[in-house]
Formats: C-alpha cells, structure tokens, sequence
C-alpha cells in the first residue's frame, strides 16, 4: 500500500503526512533510507510517541523493521541475548541504552501488529519484552547493591536467595502497550545479614531501588510503570516478604480476591526455583480442593463494586477493560471456574487467560461455543485496548462517546470502510457484539447458581448450637466430596482457614462483640473435632471393630468416647491462633468386637486418641489445624492419656488439688456420643457442688496466682503481662472460679464455663458490688481486645510486652484509642482497677 493510500486511511492523516516527511528528512540527515514497508507506515498517523521515536532515532526504526522477528515469534530467550549485549559502561548510560531498546521493540512488535501477526503473538511478545527488561535491570540494580552493601547472606553463611513474582497480564503474558507490571518480592529468610544491613532492609532497598530504574520518566521516555500493591496488606505492607511471612499470611488472613490474583501468579526476576516453590506452597490456597461455590458470590460482589465505581464517574464512553461485557468480565469467567476446579482438576490451572480458557473447553467445563465467543471478544476488546494506548503510551482503557475521537478508533481499528460514516458503524456493531456476548455468558455464572450464605453472614439471631450444627454440615459437605483420608486432613485445614477468616471479616466490620467472636472461633473448633472424632472411629474400624462391654443384663453394649474441652474451649471463649486443651474419657472397661483384631477399650481409646490428636496437629500441605495441649488430665503428663469415667471421677473425689477443680469449673464436652455427653456433664456437676471445700481456700488459690505472676509473667518496669501479670486476665479469671467453686451449690446460675456469662451471674447474686463486676467485665473485654488485635498484627499470640514496643501505637489505632499513650494509660487504670477487687478477696488477711 502506497503512502497515498495508507495516510487518507490513518486515524490522523494530516499528522501522519507531517510526522512522514519529519521522518524522512531525519532518515536523509543520517543518509538511510526511508522504509516504506506497509505495517511501517501504519505507525504514521496512528500512534504519536512511537513516530516521535523513528524521527528521532530512525537507525533504529529501520533495525526493527528490518528485523527477522517482524515476521515470526520472538522468544524470551533472544529478547535476553540482545539484553546482555547492550555496553554498560555506568549504570544511568545503559539504562538509556535499554529505554530506547524498549522503544525500538515496541515499534517493530506494533508493525508486526499492523503486519496481521496473531493476536495472541502480540500479547506474548509484549510480556517476553517487559519480562527481560526486568530480569536484566535486576540484575543490574542487584550487582549495584551489593557491590554498596555487601552480599546478603543468611545465619549458616549461604547467600540469601530472593525472588520477583509477576502477577496480573505480566503473569499472564497478556501485557498490553502501557501496562503497570504487578510485582511481588519475596525473600528466602529475614535471618541474616547483608554488611552491615539486615537481609530485610537489603532487599527493600534493593527493591526501592530497582522501581525507580524501571518507572523513572526521562527525556527518553520510560521503562515500565511498577506496581508492587497485591503483596500483603498493600501499601499498609512491608514491600519485601519473607517466604515463611507470606506463606503464614496467606494462611491466616489471605482473602479471596488474593486468591483470584494468585492465579496469574509466576516467577519473573530474581531465583526461579525460590518462586516456583512459593507457587507450589501457595496453590492448596488458591486452590482449593472442595466445590467452592463461594467463589462465585465473592466474584460478582467484586464486579458489582467495579460498577459501582464506574457509575459514579462522569460518563467518558465505554471502559473497555472495566465496562459491562468488557475484558475484566472475561478474566472474571475464567478465574471463577479455576478457583472453583482447580483444586480437583489441576490440568485446567494456567496463568494466561485464553490458554486457562481453552484448557477449560478441554476439560468439559465450558462449552466449545462460549469458549469461541469469549476467546474472539477477548482478542477484539484486547487490540482495541492495544490501539487505544498505542496513541500517546498512556494507560487507558476509554472508549470516548466522540463519534469523531470514535472514528479515529475505527481506523487504527483497521476499520477502513467505504465511507467514515460506514467504518463507524462497522467498528460499533462489532464492539456491540463483542460485548454482548460476554455479557451474557459472564451473567449465566450468577443465574444458574443459587446464591451462597457463609456461616459467618447467618442471621444474627442464630442460637450457638444452631450455628455449630451449620459449621458440621458445611465441614461434611465438604468432606463427603473426597474419597481419601489424607485429602480430609486437608480439608478440615482449609474449613478452618476459611471460616477464620470470615470471623476476622465479622470482627473488622464491628458489628460484633468480642464474646461472639470467641465463641465462633470455639465453635469452628468443636465442628472439627467433632468430625474428627468421626474420622478416626472410621479408620479405626475395619482393623479393631467396635469397643464393646457386658451390660448389667448380660448383653453387649458398646463403650463410648467422650472429647471434653477444658479451659477457654470448654468456656467457647478460645482466640485466634489457640490451642486446644482436651481430656478424654471413655465409659466402660471391655474388648473390642468385629474387627481383624481383639484388644481392649483401653488400648483401643487410646489408639483413637492418638489417631484422633493426628488427625488435628498433624502439620499436612494445609498446615495444621490446631495444636493439642493434654496436660489438664488426671495426673498430668504423667497420667495416661485416656481415662475410664469412674476413673476420673475417683481421682476428682480423693486426688485433686484446687487447681484441678479451677479447671474443672471450664470442663465441657465437646464431642462423643450425646447420651455419655449428658452423663459425664452430670458428673462433673456433681464434683463441683457435692463437695466442701478446706478454709484456706483463699490463700492456697492465691499462692497459685502468685506463682504464676512471679514465674511466667516476670513483670518489670519494662515488661507488662496482661494476662499473667498483676490485675490481668488471670486475676479476673481466679476471682470468678473463687466464687463458682464456694458459691456455686447455692447459685446455680454461677455454674458456667464461660468467664462473660459467669461475671453476668455473678452480678445477679449480691455476693459482689454490681460496680465491681461491671469493671470487671470492661477490663476482661479489653484484655481479650487486645489478644485478639495482637494475634491479627503478628500472626502469632503473646502476653508479654516491652512497654517500648511500636506495637502499641497499632494497638491504639485497632481498638480506637489516640496513640500508645492513651492505650498505655487505660490498660493501667484496668490493672489497678482489676487488682483492687481481686485483693478483696484474695489479700484481706495480708
């Protein structure tokens, strides 16, 4: 096509015209001839900054269109090689020398484009282009850093690895002209040094440094704008993690749109092998194993928001990445149906959305006609955007409603029709069919699924057992989709993970008290082990039977297992990252029937305990549910670890000490057949209120409380212990159970194992000022706030704070307060507060 023929077609061809003979004199200056191949010319008129690039270095205009690759693909690899071949005699030189090799690929891939090349072709080479201008500028700025800082290194002396993960198109290889690239940068480990650097402060440094390189505008344009917000936390977040740090977010508060992006997730810069292993760790999160229908609720929450957004903008014309029946909907469609199989259909999974799309075709899951419909309307809407930033290298994805900025759309478009007015009309009814379609297919997601109602989302005025019998059958219904005892172990890691992490979103909205929250947390506790009682009976089964005894009446009857929670589950009040404190306890003495094997309900309950306790503290690919603490037993660690119920009410009557019947007083079954539940609650109702007990009460309790105070807590002028410590948790705890244990034959209502509901009765009896027990209530709350918020912001629990730790000013922020300061000043006024009451009873005799 002739420069006659080619201009009058251009979206601009006046400004073709004069960028044309602006080229041509600059080629003529360095005495090179101008090409006229017809994609080259195609650049004229259509996109401004790459026609200010050939005017201005038209040598290198001409070497990419005398390139063999405007023709076939070009691979990572040579993109690399011609990388590594750019002289780099200082740091700002090459990074000009590399700016303007950027341009020049540019401009050949967009000829190539205008050539006819494949669509997908184009994609690849754009992600392949930006991919070895990162690998290459990090290495660059890596060797910089550590020639300044020295090389990091971990505590044994190796070199810290690190690496760079793509995410979004650059994961995908589905760059556009003017895209962000997505990172995320995770290290090996924080433990070490890089001179006289910490290996955290190295690799941010690095990092920092590296974004500047990369997205710094200079008189020869840019690299690339760099993106590293889809870390944890965002910009809230440290910008380098380490593996152990990401892995134990994503574990605990990794939310579902981190999922959606993870899918696109894949190692671009830095230690390949360190990335790849972080994909593998990470998949059972993205990837879950369960039919998770919840997916698709969150998904048209989130496009529903998009929308939203959009509306309250002035109209600008159609958005067509964000717009109704535009790209986002189709990566939308994609990523529903890997988030809800991938977990059982590996072969689907993929980073790039056309490749995930036909995998999905593959696989059964969309069918062979709306996989064609939305591949063509995703490679149309793709080159629209493409033609869109091709104009000025801006990142935008409007569509103007300007019929003549439409027009000039049309015709970068290659809408080249008879008359402008028929190439507009050609351009719309192809943009309307495009996203007409993916409309309609987008949309059959939502209509044919009913929607999805979380646990956590039930109505409020759910009674706890109803809500607990909601957490059992949501857990079965999971597990009932797999066959394998290893894939329920999973399961149950991942049921947990999930309705955490709906409770933390119950918690952040602050519709809900802090004794609601611990009480769901305690009952996503007992579904498990409730099920996992289950689990282990099954196991059990085809090798030993059934435990059995002789009843009364000379037939056989089956013996029982009882789970008895103690502590804060047996009081529904465990928090975020809790152990589990259980005893066990089964009915009768006898032998097991109906298996391979006979041996006796001893051995057998013990076996189950021990089957039971793997199946929860087991560390599987989904981490472990919980850890087990057994040491409430009778005996302690010394006791065994099962007992009979005659047994333990022996021990109870003649054997225990006053700390035993505090933790009594929290004793609670859990899980186990409900008959031997009622009869072992009878029982140990029956020890707390059969029994008196001796006058020193007061000062034994006491000398316990003080041992603790003294020998885990440690308080100091720089330490405080809001549990341990003077006026925390424990004082407050001790003062309840005081009362329970002495008061509770007469006042019933006294007999609970919750700490909430028993100062609430305690405040009914007259037995102690109802002011006393209001402060009582306040401080108990705040102290658990402030456990809870602690765990949040850690990912781990503790109880012993310096008081110079910044730690304090987040905890001030969490729950409301004006820096550390005003938080300092309430905790103390609680302690003295708390203290006061409990001397009341426990230091009037000195």
């Amino acid at each position: 096509m002739s420069i006659d023929k080619s201009f009058p077609l251009s979206a601009c061809p006046d400004e073709a015209l004069s960028d044309w003979e602006r080229f041509c004199t600059a080629c003529k200056l360095q005495k090179i001839k101008p090409p006229k191949a017809e994609p080259f010319l195609k650049i004229f008129g259509n996109s401004r900054f790459l026609a200010r690039f050939a005017i201005k270095h038209p040598n290198l205009a001409l070497e990419a269109i005398e390139s063999p690759f405007l023709v076939s693909l070009k691979p990572l690899s040579d993109f690399s090689d011609e990388l590594d071949r750019i002289p780099s005699p200082d740091l700002d030189s090459w990074l000009k020398k590399v700016r303007q090799y950027k341009y020049r690929e540019l401009l050949r891939i967009t000829a190539k484009d205008y050539g006819g090349a494949a669509d997908e072709d184009i994609l690849s080479e754009l992600s392949a282009l930006a991919e070895g201008i990162l690998k290459a500028v990090d290495r660059r700025i890596y060797a910089e850093a550590e020639a300044k800082y020295g090389k990091p290194l971990l505590n044994s002396g190796e070199p810290c690895r690190y690496t760079i993960l793509g995410l979004g198109k650059l994961g995908g290889r589905e760059l556009n002209f003017s895209s962000d690239i997505d990172l995320i940068a995770i290290t090996e480990s924080d433990e070490g040094k890089a001179g006289a650097l910490s290996l955290h402060e190295f690799f941010v440094r690095h990092v920092q440094n590296l974004t500047g390189a990369l997205q710094s505008e200079t008189g020869d344009g840019f690299l690339y704008r760099v993106d590293w917000d889809l870390r944890p936390e965002g910009k809230a977040g440290t910008l380098v993690n380490s593996m152990a740090a990401m892995e134990s977010y994503y574990e605990s508060f990794g939310a579902d749109w981190e999922r959606q992006a993870l899918t696109k997730c894949r190692p671009v810069a830095g230690n390949p092998s360190l990335g790849e292993k972080f994909v593998r760790i990470i998949s059972p999160f993205v990837y879950r194993k369960y039919l998770d229908l919840d997916t698709l609720r969150q998904i048209q929450s989130m496009k529903r928001k998009i929308h939203a957004e959009l509306d309250k903008k002035p109209s600008r014309g159609f958005n067509v990445k964000l717009g109704i029946g535009g790209i986002r909907e189709i990566e939308f469609f994609v990523q529903v149906f890997l988030l809800i199989y991938g977990g059982r259909k590996p072969e689907i999974r993929h980073t790039g959305t056309l490749k995930a799309l036909k995998n999905l075709e593959e696989a059964g899951l969309v069918n062979r006609d709306e996989a064609s419909l939305l591949r063509n309307g995703y490679l149309f809407l793709r080159r629209l955007e493409h033609r869109l930033q091709l104009v000025d290298e801006r990142q935008t994805h409007w569509l103007s409603d300007d019929p003549a900025e439409q027009l000039r759309t049309a015709r970068r478009m290659g809408f080249d029709g008879t008359s402008a007015e028929s190439a507009l009309k050609d351009f719309r009814s192809q943009i309307d069919e495009a996203t007409s379609s993916v409309r309609r297919i987008f949309d059959s997601l939502f209509s044919e699924t009913a929607p999805v109602q979380t646990v956590s989302e039930s109505p409020a005025g759910l009674k706890h057992e109803d809500i607990l019998n909601e957490y059992r059958r949501a857990l079965e219904d999971r597990l009932a989709q797999w066959p394998k005892v290893e894939d329920w172990l999973d399961e149950i890691r991942y049921f947990k993970k999930d309705e955490i992490k709906k409770i933390i979103e119950l918690e952040n909205s602050g519709k809900t008290s802090r004794r609601e929250i611990l009480c769901r947390i305690s009952l996503v506790a007992e579904a498990i082990c409730q099920e996992a009682l289950k689990i282990a009976i099954r196991e059990l089964a085809p090798r030993f039977g059934t435990p059995s005894f002789k009843r009364n009446d000379g037939k056989a009857g089956e013996a029982d297992l009882m789970t008895v929670g103690m502590g804060k589950l047996g009081g529904r009040e465990i928090n975020y990252g809790s152990d589990l404190d259980v005893i066990f306890i089964f009915s009768e003495q006898g032998e097991t029937t109906g298996g391979t094997e006979i041996i006796s309900n001893g051995e057998y309950f013990a076996r189950l305990v021990q089957k039971f306790i793997s199946i929860i503290a087991l560390t599987t690919r989904g981490g472990r549910a919980y850890a087990i603490d057994t040491e409430l037993r009778p005996s302690g660690h010394q006791g065994p670890l099962v007992t009979t119920l005659s047994g333990f009410i022996d021990y109870q009557r003649n054997t225990s000490q006053i700390w035993e019947r505090q933790s009594l007083l929290r004793a609670r079954p859990i899980a186990g057949a409900p008959h031997f539940a009622r009869l072992v609650r009878g029982h140990i109702d029956a020890l707390l209120t059969s029994q008196s007990f001796p006058p020193d009460i007061q000062s034994e309790m006491h000398r316990l409380r003080t041992r603790v105070e003294k020998e885990i807590a440690r308080e100091s002028d720089r330490v405080i212990d809001y549990k341990g410590g003077k006026g925390g948790i424990m004082d407050i705890e001790f003062f309840l159970q005081y009362h329970q244990l002495c008061f509770g034959r007469d006042h019933p209502g006294l007999r609970t194992a919750n700490t909430f509901d028993g100062l609430d009765k305690l405040k009914g009896t007259n037995l102690v000022p109802a002011a006393s027990i209001e402060s009582l209530l306040k401080a108990y709350n705040f102290y658990r706030d402030v456990e809870s918020k602690i765990h949040l912001r850690k990912n781990r629990s503790t109880h012993r704070l310096d008081l110079g730790d910044p730690l304090f000013d987040d905890l001030a922020t969490d729950l409301g307060l004006k820096g550390s300061k005003e938080f300092l000043e309430k905790y103390f006024a609680y302690r003295e507060k708390v203290r006061k009451i409990y001397g009341d009873i426990f230091l009037t005799n000195g």
